[in-house]
């Protein structure tokens, strides 16, 4: 059987226009997740909320790049 998985994974931290690159371990973080090919999530800690005993986060995907101005791109 070939099952197919998305694999993602959810990063919780400040805006990304308030992120500095040279210094944010949240960005440090990203990049070796998608490394490994992982998609990211990304939320503000306001916009996390238990609803009915289920986790719920209002966030967007993103991409990071060392290597671009800006840094990061929504999805």
């Amino acid at each position: 059987m070939n099952y197919m998985t998305n694999k993602i994974v959810a990063i919780q931290g400040n805006s990304p226009a308030k992120l500095k690159l040279k210094t944010d371990t949240s960005i440090f973080l990203a990049n070796e997740i998608q490394n490994k090919n992982y998609k990211i999530f990304y939320y503000e800690p306001k916009n996390l909320s238990i609803i009915n005993s289920k986790v719920i986060a209002k966030g967007f995907f993103i991409k990071f790049n060392y290597n671009q101005k800006p840094f990061f791109k929504i999805k």
